[in-house]
């Protein structure tokens, strides 16, 4: 095992996040990994209890390209991701070079970057955005991994709203096909897959790893949700009609989303 000052260092963005804080627990432990956090706020709870674990904890604003650059200095590797829900496509593209550029000129090894597939159809633009980055990463020359990401469970309890019925049951309203299996995984393991990738570059650089634990029907995301929470819950499928009334009342990219 290599000393800790040499060991290669990783930085995550993201840090507190739900991506962010995966990697850096499978990273330590894990132990073969220096492990930097980058963060708008290294004073929160979050940071501190990494701070407290031996972790590297930075002030950093992806949207500034001068303290991306700062962050990343002396690192093997980065865990690059950003959010478009927080500031749109634009600014999430920005981000997304900015954090290509430093690592880049950085002379970064190992670039990961949880991304989308493509949809020619619909073009969802928090998918596209995403994938804009991913070509910038590749045109910049940044050695880099890409990490297409599923359906989270987190989204059952986070997204999905869970309705009382005037039966006293519950329901999941979804915008699919009830036998339709959903690609899916729990964003607290994206870190597992990091630590592979980060563990066969030789593997790995240059390569796209679709991520997936199961194939699941709202049915089951349905049955398992009233085992664990101890009340009935039924998927209702939603019919094209209820979907397209919704849309002038949600932003676009929601309603594809």
């Amino acid at each position: 095992m290599p000393t800790a000052t040499r060991k290669p260092l990783v930085a995550v963005c993201g840090a507190t996040g739900a991506q962010g804080s995966s990697v850096i627990e499978y990273l330590l432990r894990d132990g073969g990994y220096r492990v930097r956090a980058l963060t708008r706020n290294p004073d929160s709870t979050p940071a501190q209890q990494l701070k407290n674990r031996g972790v590297d904890v930075v002030r950093c604003d992806i949207g500034n390209p001068k303290q991306v650059a700062l962050a990343f200095e002396g690192a093997y590797a980065v865990y690059g991701v950003t959010n478009f829900w927080e500031h749109g496509e634009e600014a999430e593209i920005q981000q997304g070079k900015n954090l290509a550029d430093a690592a880049k000129a950085c002379g970064v090894q190992h670039f990961i970057w949880p991304s989308l597939p493509h949809v020619p159809v619909i073009e969802p633009r928090h998918w596209e955005s995403k994938i804009t980055v991913e070509k910038y990463l590749i045109d910049v020359g940044v050695p880099t991994t890409v990490l297409l990401t599923p359906f989270f469970f987190e989204n059952l309890w986070r997204v999905i709203p869970i309705k009382r019925l005037p039966d006293g049951t519950f329901c999941l309203d979804w915008f699919w096909p009830n036998e339709t299996l959903i690609p899916s995984f729990a964003a607290e393991d994206i870190g597992a897959w990091a630590l592979e990738v980060l563990k066969n570059p030789k593997v790995w650089i240059g390569q796209r790893l679709g991520i997936c634990v199961e194939k699941s029907t709202t049915q089951d995301f349905a049955a398992t949700l009233t085992e664990v929470l101890g009340i009935k819950i039924k998927p209702r499928e939603v019919s094209v009609a209820e979907f397209d009334a919704v849309r002038p009342y949600v932003p676009d990219d929601l309603w594809l989303k």
